[in-house]
């Protein structure tokens, strides 16, 4: 309970310390007191675990009663207190939609999901193998998951499998005297004649520099360092890098280095603007990006969705009912996109001509 931040007001933190006198806390765990709505759930996780029998039943009651709409943001919220998330990640009667926002919180911990891990459903395995670095750091958590309790899918065994491999066998695999003779021959290939070689051509191509554009550089010299890196280190990248190693890692064959992408805190909306106009990613990207519900309230790629090529035609039929009829009136015109799109964007724009027609 000491874990969970006090806050200004010092009657919500007499009530969280449990300093508070009966009566308050009865009232508080019967939400009469004036506090704010986030507030009063912090007070209520701690009540319900107070050593007085009323203020337990009480704060239970009204727990029970609060409107999920306004627990789902408090349990999404990366700095939420990890006894609040506990609390409800214990609770038989959670329903699957609120056990799904707390295991994609970052901040639910890890002793919380090993008790959870059990009853996990498909989707929330799913959701657990998304976030790679709390894996690395419990690698127990895969164990779990792995451990035959689980009907897992022939995908999910595969992901598990790719994250052993990549990032848990990885160092014990650097180790052995076996990887090291593979390596040796490096140095004598990389022996005085061929590196003058590639950095006389590596200085040649900075000569005409000044004619092009500084991105061209990054993109060139960001190209060149991934090239040497296995998928572990671009899964990394991917997370910490710039804007030019993501632009290159999102088109990458590994679907793990694509979502780490997508998962990176440095991602910008401008980024994602560009990669739902590229057509040399894959379904995938395109499938994740449409799937955001924070994405999809950017005009500009949601348009820019329905008209790539790349786009699952399903995805991109939802998305051009989203358009406006000046953009439907032009993608009726391009011959870039598939007939079946146009022919939908067409419909749209008939079927909106009648219903306006019949004002």
């Amino acid at each position: 309970m000491q874990q969970i931040e006090a806050p200004a007001n010092p009657l919500v933190a007499a009530l969280l310390a449990g300093a508070a006198p009966r009566q308050l806390k009865i009232s508080a765990a019967r939400g009469v007191l004036p506090v704010a709505r986030t507030e009063l759930l912090k007070i209520l996780v701690v009540l319900v675990q107070d050593g007085d029998e009323e203020v337990r039943r009480e704060a239970g009651k009204r727990l029970t009663s609060f409107p999920q709409g306004e627990i789902r943001p408090l349990l999404a919220d990366p700095e939420a207190p990890p006894e609040v998330l506990h609390h409800f990640a214990s609770d038989p009667g959670c329903l699957p939609a609120l056990r799904e926002i707390l295991v994609a919180n970052p901040a639910t911990p890890a002793a919380t999901l090993r008790g959870m891990i059990s009853s996990f459903t498909s989707s929330q395995v799913d959701l657990m193998l998304l976030n790679q670095t709390r894996l690395i750091a419990n690698p127990d958590l895969l164990d779990l998951i792995d451990s035959g309790d689980l009907t897992l899918s022939p995908l999910q065994r595969s992901r598990i499998e790719e994250i052993r491999h990549h990032f848990l066998r990885a160092p014990a695999a650097a180790a052995p005297a076996a990887v090291r003779p593979e390596r040796a021959p490096e140095p004598v290939k990389a022996a005085p004649p061929p590196p003058p070689a590639v950095e006389a051509q590596a200085t040649a191509t900075p000569a005409p520099g000044p004619a092009s554009e500084p991105d061209d550089a990054l993109i060139a010299n960001a190209t060149s360092k991934i090239l040497k890196m296995n998928t572990a280190d671009k899964v990394q990248l991917a997370m910490k890098g710039t804007r030019e190693e993501r632009a290159i890692l999102i088109k990458d064959s590994s679907k793990m280095v694509q979502e780490a992408v997508l998962d990176s805190p440095k991602l910008t909306e401008n980024e994602v603007e560009g990669i739902s106009k590229m057509r040399s990613v894959s379904e995938d990207v395109l499938r994740i990006v449409a799937g955001s519900r924070d994405w999809m309230k950017n005009y500009t790629i949601c348009h820019s969705l329905a008209l790539n090529p790349k786009t699952p035609a399903g995805i991109a039929m939802n998305l051009v009912t989203r358009l406006t009829n000046h953009d439907l009136k032009l993608l009726v015109g391009d011959k870039n996109v598939s007939e079946v799109i146009r022919r939908q964007a067409k419909r749209i724009i008939e079927g909106r001509n009648q219903r306006s027609g019949h004002h």
